[in-house]
């Protein structure tokens, strides 16, 4: 995460000790202009660790970033602040960008941003009030041009990205389940037909959010397509099911046997097609060192193994208690054709 500062130098290891406090297994370390400072102001006094601390006095600062910067070429220092030094960047690291990692590192440190606001507004000018804005940066009036910006870098994009996606992802998975179900009534030319077809996804989407909360694993650009692929993926057994039904009907006009020798052959041709792609897809949670390549492999089988279940038995179940028309109609469109 990136930071833009303005203020007094010693200011700049604050926000190093409240990470280290506060994220003491996720945080990384940090990249301030105050670490070239401290390194500095310790080779000036002849390598003694005691000196390295930022100077009492901005003068001395400024002699240690001098220093600095008559070594640097043109651009090289534009990672730690402007060139008229009127504006730092501080850029701090964590080991991971898990969601759970990355909203809690943007909720403390807006809730961080503001304690600090409040606490300068006592020391300076306990009359002004520091205004704060929604995206979390801090304008401190009582010390004039001073601001405090949450910029971004890794987690500020993750975090903008995940919030963005938990505001419309039903919308996504919305629109995929509709496309779904229209291209299925398309197909057999029956809204029955969509319905059941959609219907048991509705079931393996709320099992796979309810895995995902159980495994902690946050909803990102990174799960949702596998979400979509596995939706994708578990429409064609049922697809496939029910198109033997229709041809088996075809010939026995008889639904209770058609979907008997259906389950027989189509079935036993998914089984074998799902149990293929389900086995090896498990076998990245125990066998890749890439802990989300194993997860969303695990997830993906998971999933798959919804979709086959309902498959194999809700299809067959629903089939013959409502015994739809789309598989009877399909049957005499079929010989009034050939007829």
């Amino acid at each position: 995460m990136t930071t833009t500062y303005w203020g007094h130098p010693h200011k700049c290891a604050m926000p190093h000790n409240f990470y280290k406090a506060t994220f003491p297994d996720t945080y990384a370390g940090c990249d301030t202009i105050d670490s070239i400072i401290k390194t500095l102001n310790k080779e000036l006094h002849e390598g003694d660790a005691a000196w390295a601390a930022i100077p009492a006095t901005p003068a001395m600062v400024g002699t240690c970033l001098g220093f600095y910067l008559t070594k640097l070429n043109a651009h090289d220092f534009d990672s730690y602040a402007d060139p008229q030094l009127q504006n730092a960047n501080m850029t701090f690291y964590f080991k991971n960008h898990m969601p759970g990692t990355v909203d809690a590192v943007v909720d403390n440190t807006q809730d961080y941003l503001e304690k600090l606001a409040v606490a300068c507004k006592t020391l300076c000018k306990p009359d002004a009030s520091p205004e704060i804005s929604e995206n979390g940066s801090v304008k401190l009036d009582f010390l004039p041009g001073a601001e405090i910006k949450m910029c971004g870098g890794n987690i500020g994009i993750e975090y903008a990205k995940n919030h963005e996606l938990e505001r419309v992802h039903y919308h996504i998975i919305g629109g995929v389940l509709l496309l779904i179900f229209i291209l299925c009534v398309c197909t057999f030319r029956s809204v029955v037909a969509g319905a059941f077809l959609t219907i048991p996804l509705l079931a393996s989407n709320a099992i796979a959010m309810s895995y995902m909360y159980l495994k902690g694993i946050g909803l990102s650009v990174n799960t949702l397509p596998v979400i979509t692929v596995g939706l994708g993926v578990g429409i064609d057994f049922g697809i496939y099911l029910y198109s033997r039904y229709q041809e088996e009907y075809a010939q026995c006009r008889d639904l209770d046997k058609a979907v008997a020798v259906g389950n027989a052959t189509a079935g036993k041709g998914v089984l074998f097609t799902a149990v293929t792609v389900i086995f090896p897809l498990a076998l990245w949670y125990f066998m890749s060192g890439i802990k989300f390549q194993g997860e969303m492999g695990l997830f993906l089988a998971i999933l798959l193994a919804v979709n086959l279940m309902s498959c194999l038995v809700f299809h067959p179940a629903i089939t013959t208690l409502v015994k739809p028309k789309f598989i009877i109609k399909s049957s005499e469109f079929s010989n009034n054709n050939n007829g």
